[in-house]
């Protein structure tokens, strides 16, 4: 009976043939794909999220900030949004060439020279540099691969190679050298975890190695508990875990999503059964052939990783698209193998055949998925205006080099990568007291609107606050062409109108602007209003979201007209804001037709937002989701005709004799309670 042994001697290629060819597959892979990437950020498609972030902290690492970034408020330490210390060794590259291009380099060679390690697993598996060179091969072809390559940079294509490499010595059993690789993967992302508890089941299972087995699940249940729960919360300023928010219709907190999952597994079961998530397993087995479902044992190693995709309700998730599937290819390249090793196993006897068949197979499983659902050149669903360079993009490098190096920036969103190498870049709408704004109504192309809407600067909420920019009082505009348009902060601030009232610490009203003098029934009253964060935000008003509003108040206090807004930005908070930081709003009020005229009054009012509230409901309806900070002031001027001005049907002027403070709690007091 033929062996595996034997069918290597008979029917292998020479060493040095197959050591050509795998380099050259490699190499093509890095060069193609690294041409790529750079092209698809000189062409302005790359992001703030994720590319952006990136830069900035590995540069500010590589200046002795650790980990420091301005692009995610919530986690102005990188470490609280993912434990992924492996930046670390990043950090070098900036000391000799501090260009976001080279992280775009280095995550290709990561994911490209991940072909190495499954290549020798398949050649030690199979005993067949063919079909090895046929794995490699399907692995560089893998869509999800690709995708992730081409999808900004993320630490997780770090892991690919630490991975790949641990899967190598935990088939070999070489177990120091795979303890070793998977702590690399570990110090890449906190999710390796759940790799690590996969790898445990395959040593307990597969090679009858109960007792590293039970320690390496142990450890791996340890290191997320550790990190997910300890070390990410102590750095990030988010008022809950960011994790959670990816399951959450299992609860509000770990507690309740963990005690819903055991009681009501219903629940779990309804969210994995849809044809989404269906289609999502079928695209990350297509490319190996289906020939993971032959060796269960092998799948084990991706089994807990997957799973919390699947039981997920985040969609990108379970779209092979972003790069949260791309530690599973070498572990499914593994089962992959595993199962082409059962095959061969039985029939022996058909040698060579066989061999060119499995090949054949697995090569053209992963090249077909490629063209039918990849991002590549070769796939039908290339999409080159992303990486062709224009007029528009080019002019880009004009106007970078009208904003100084060490200036503080806020950009829109794919305008982020190319300023981030710097200590405080924001993504527009955030400001944070920015010395410049970048914007570019030129973009985005039509790639952007369908790949990444929400995202770009044709969102509506960033479309309102990009026209407010332009009369923002604090900023001018000092460049413009072709859609981009650079402005700068003003040196000094014009309030036509100082007040100085403090809401219970967390907000100030320094003063206001009031551009209208008469307005009638239908008419809108303009109001710009400077808000300043306190220098010493107390400890108890941070993590807390304010909304701020502004009311057209009778003599009786009836509210005639009202407009509610967060501070700086929709879903901001004022803790993200710098101390002594200046925000200017305009406020919009629309005089209903039909209001009688007479005179009027203006009020402001402060409010803490509840987190289970609708933000798109107005925070003045329920008790329950909004709060009247105490003292909270009214700026009010009086509203009374001119004389001549009744005939108008329904005009009102704004007197410019008394300004006066009342309470203003909320809308349903306000009815009974406003003072005179």
């Amino acid at each position: 009976m033929m062996s595996i042994t034997s069918i290597r001697a008979r029917h292998g290629w020479p060493a040095i043939s197959a050591a050509v060819a795998l380099w050259a597959a490699i190499v093509c892979y890095i060069v193609v794909f690294s041409a790529l990437s750079i092209a698809r950020h000189d062409s302005l498609n790359t992001r703030a999220f994720d590319v952006g972030i990136f830069d900035q902290v590995i540069w500010n690492t590589s200046r002795g900030r650790l980990f420091q970034n301005t692009v995610m408020q919530f986690a102005p330490n990188f470490l609280g949004n993912h434990f992924s210390p492996i930046l670390l060794l990043l950090a070098p590259i900036y000391w000799v060439y501090a260009d976001v291009r080279a992280l775009l380099v280095v995550q290709t060679l990561a994911l490209g020279l991940g072909a190495l390690p499954i290549y020798q697993v398949a050649r030690q598996q199979l005993g067949s540099r063919r079909l090895a060179l046929a794995f490699a091969g399907g692995y560089l072809a893998n869509p999800a691969l690709q995708y992730a390559n081409l999808w900004e940079f993320h630490e997780t294509a770090l892991a690919v190679p630490f991975l790949a490499f641990a899967v190598k010595f935990l088939v070999s059993q070489k177990h120091k050298l795979f303890l070793a690789f998977l702590l690399l993967a570990l110090l890449s992302n906190e999710s390796m975890s759940l790799v690590a508890i996969g790898m445990g089941l395959y040593l307990v299972t597969a090679q009858r190695q109960r007792g590293l087995g039970i320690a390496v699940c142990l450890g791996g249940m340890l290191w997320a508990y550790v990190v997910g729960f300890l070390i990410v919360p102590y750095f990030s300023t988010a008022h809950t875990n960011i994790f959670l928010g990816r399951f959450s219709y299992l609860g509000d907190s770990w507690q309740e999503a963990i005690r819903t999952f055991f009681i009501a597994p219903h629940r779990v079961i309804a969210e994995l059964i849809s044809w989404t998530k269906l289609k999502y397993v079928l695209k990350l087995l297509a490319p190996f052939g289906f020939m993971p479902t032959i060796a269960p044992q092998a799948l084990l190693v991706p089994f807990p990783f997957l799973a919390s995709l699947l039981i997920s309700d985040y969609p990108p998730h379970f779209d092979i698209v972003y790069h949260y599937s791309v530690p599973m290819i070498p572990l499914l390249s593994l089962a992959a193998i595993a199962g082409v090793a059962k095959i061969i196993q039985g029939q022996e006897a058909l040698g060579k055949r066989l061999v060119y068949a499995l090949a054949a197979f697995v090569v053209l499983s992963g090249f077909v998925t490629s063209y039918l659902y990849g991002p590549s050149p070769l796939s039908r669903n290339y999409e080159s205006e992303q990486f062709r360079r224009t007029s528009h993009s080019t002019l880009l490098g004009k106007f970078l080099a009208a904003i100084p190096s060490d200036a503080s920036v806020s950009a829109q969103e794919n305008l982020v990568p190319h300023l981030s190498q710097r200590k405080r870049v924001y993504r527009f709408p955030m400001l944070g007291g920015a010395d410049y704004v970048f914007l570019d109504w030129g973009g985005p192309n039509e790639y952007r609107q369908q790949r990444y809407d929400g995202y770009r600067l044709g969102r509506y909420e960033d479309e309102l606050e990009a026209q407010e920019l332009v009369r923002n009082p604090l900023y001018e505009s000092i460049m413009e062409e072709d859609g981009y348009r650079l402005f700068r902060r003003k040196s000094s601030m014009a309030m036509q109108h100082e007040i100085g009232t403090d809401f219970e610490a967390a907000l100030t009203l320094l003063g206001y602007d009031l551009q209208n003098i008469v307005v009638g029934d239908g008419e809108t009253l303009e109001v710009g209003l400077y808000w300043q964060r306190p220098e010493d935000l107390p400890k108890w008003r941070r993590d807390t979201r304010l909304s701020t509003s502004l009311a057209l108040v009778d003599d009786k206090g009836g509210v005639a007209a009202q407009v509610q807004r967060s501070p700086g930005f929709e879903g901001s908070r004022t803790d993200w804001w710098l101390p002594g930081e200046v925000v200017y709003q305009l406020y919009s009020i629309t005089v209903p037709l039909g209001t009688p005229p007479g005179g009027y009054r203006l009020a402001v009012g402060v409010y803490e937002r509840a987190y289970d509230c609708d933000p798109a409901l107005p925070v003045t309806t329920s008790r329950r989701c909004s709060r009247a900070l105490d003292g909270a002031a009214a700026v009010v001027r009086t509203l009374s005709p001119l004389a001549g001005d009744n005939e108008l049907g329904g005009s009102f002027t704004i007197g410019a004799v008394s300004v006066s403070v009342a309470a203003y709690p909320g809308q349903k007091e306000l009815l009974s309670r406003v003072e005179p």
